[in-house]
């Protein structure tokens, strides 16, 4: 009688060895769209979710230039000796740790309000606004807000140019206004 022919079968550290190389191949050369969603994304997602709150962080601050902030301290745009003020009430008063402006300043102005706000922004922890043309021909516009009228001059306070009234504490109402 004969035996019937056996293929001989490797030993299993060299399949799993074996099977780790073709997932991890297959894994890299699957497109992102085909790829499963792996276990590791579902762990992270249930622990961001444990994680996760609704209340507002009070780490993080943006003051808004409203329609009542125009009323109280003049018509847009403002003198870059105001915004130095307000970005040094800011840093001092109010103790902010960083500050980021959403304000284009594409010309100069003032130069005292200019070199201010350039000292600040090269030893303070302030960050001016960036625009960036990668095709060289679309000039950055510069205008007058459109759709507002011109608010009558305010008062200001000697103690506190370009303010209304000046600070009394950082929760104060007198500050600019706050949204989270």
């Amino acid at each position: 009688m004969t035996t019937p022919f056996r293929i001989p079968t490797p030993p299993l550290s060299a399949l799993v060895a074996l099977a780790a190389i073709v997932l991890a191949l297959w894994s890299q050369w699957l497109p992102p769209a085909a790829q499963p969603y792996v276990p590791d994304e579902w762990l992270r997602d249930r622990l961001v979710r444990a994680q996760a709150s609704d209340a507002p962080d009070q780490r993080l601050v943006v003051i808004d230039i409203d329609e009542a902030s125009l009323a109280k301290a003049g018509p847009w745009p403002w003198p870059r000796e105001r915004l130095a003020t307000l970005l040094e009430l800011l840093l001092g008063v109010y103790g902010a740790r960083g500050v980021a402006l959403d304000i284009t300043l594409p010309e100069p102005a003032d130069a005292a309000g200019d070199q201010r706000i350039a000292l600040l922004a090269q030893h303070g922890p302030v960050v001016l606004p960036q625009a960036f043309d990668y095709n060289g021909y679309l000039p950055l516009r510069v205008g007058a807000l459109a759709g507002g009228t011109a608010a009558p001059p305010a008062a200001t306070s000697p103690t506190t140019p370009g303010c209304a009234r000046p600070p009394t504490s950082p929760t104060s109402a007198s500050s600019p206004t706050r949204t989270a």
